[in-house]
């Protein structure tokens, strides 16, 4: 081989490996009324590619956030009085190119229209997606369904009810679950409920906070929930670094990776794991930046039908400075 060869080929690997890394840029949001085209302050955006990790806007209507994958954002903003808005934005190689400006329409609000809108979460304050929630005002019935952060809203106007109530009943069901509140209508055209569902029915675990989040030193490991999917189950996860940035690895189908034994005694190895936008089926190593919440996820395939949780779920790491190599989460219900 001759040595020109030789330098073009050790050059091209070389790009190769700096392509496969993960690239980070900044994002600038900007929020604004879609009819005055003022700046809206106060509105709060959740991006799911960083952990649903929650900003609100200023003054002057921006919010920034530091390191963001380059690639596809998925986002969701609300805002008092305002319609509520999910979308996704691409993050450019480019760092300058990196501004996103939302427009966002104000809901017509009349002497006789009320907005209900509010949060559902779990015992533990984490929100729940997929939840029903039924509004009841007399002869009226209104209904919504929760969005990935957990919130709802309901339009009602009051001509519409025939009776003569003077308080409103609105009932939140997720599976077996349900939660149930009353409240009188309000002076002002707006009130903000937030529900928490406490599933202790058989069916429906319930999941301690001990079980939810594990922390070791500056280390946080946090639970989301698993989800199945046919025969596949893909467990949610977000790394967190408190302190400084660490170099942090996950181990997946390897010997004595990342596992997960049902009730029934089966054992499952992770058949792909995930942190940020990466996946493998063997082991990822990346950087954690400090006090960025990364979300990550664990994925097991050929799953019992049987199985409708995971007696234990273990993930194999190995960081620097963490003291345990093997973070268990147990008595995980699968969704």
């Amino acid at each position: 081989m001759s040595l020109k060869t030789f330098l073009f080929l050790v050059v091209s690997f070389t790009f190769c490996g700096l392509t496969n890394a993960q690239v980070y840029h900044s994002l600038t949001i900007y929020v604004e009324d879609s009819k005055t085209k003022k700046p809206l302050k106060s509105a709060t955006i959740a991006i799911k590619e960083l952990g649903f990790q929650a900003k609100a806007t200023g003054s002057d209507g921006k919010i920034f956030f530091q390191d963001t994958p380059v690639g596809e954002i998925h986002y969701f903003i609300t805002c008092d009085g305002y319609s509520g808005e999910e979308g996704t934005f691409n993050i450019s190689s480019k760092e300058d190119d990196n501004t996103l400006k939302l427009s966002l329409l104000p809901i017509s609000m009349s002497s006789s229209m009320i907005l209900v809108s509010g949060e559902v979460v779990d015992a533990e304050g984490i929100d729940i997606e997929g939840a029903d929630v039924e509004l009841v005002a007399g002869n009226v019935v209104k209904t919504s369904t929760t969005n990935r952060s957990g919130s709802f809203n309901i339009e009602l106007n009051l001509d519409e009810v025939t009776y003569n109530v003077t308080e409103f009943r609105l009932e939140v069901t997720k599976g077996d679950c349900k939660e149930k509140t009353k409240f009188v209508i309000p002076k002002n055209n707006y009130i903000y409920k937030e529900l928490k569902i406490n599933c202790t029915k058989e069916g429906n675990p319930h999941v301690s906070q001990d079980e939810r989040k594990k922390k070791f030193g500056d280390w946080e490991f946090i639970l989301k929930g698993c989800e199945r999917n046919g025969n596949i189950v893909t467990c949610d996860l977000i790394f967190k670094s408190s302190f400084v940035d660490r170099k942090f690895l996950l181990y997946g189908n390897v010997g004595g990776g990342t596992m997960a034994y049902d009730e029934h005694g089966s054992e499952y190895t992770a058949s792909a794991i995930k942190i940020g936008s990466d996946q493998q089926c063997c082991n990822i190593q990346r950087r954690i930046v400090a006090n960025v919440p990364t979300p990550g996820s664990a994925t097991f395939s050929n799953i019992s039908t049987r199985a409708t949780k995971f007696n234990l779920l273990e993930l194999s790491v190995i960081a620097g400075d963490l003291v345990e190599n093997k973070i268990q989460f147990r008595n995980v219900p699968i969704k």
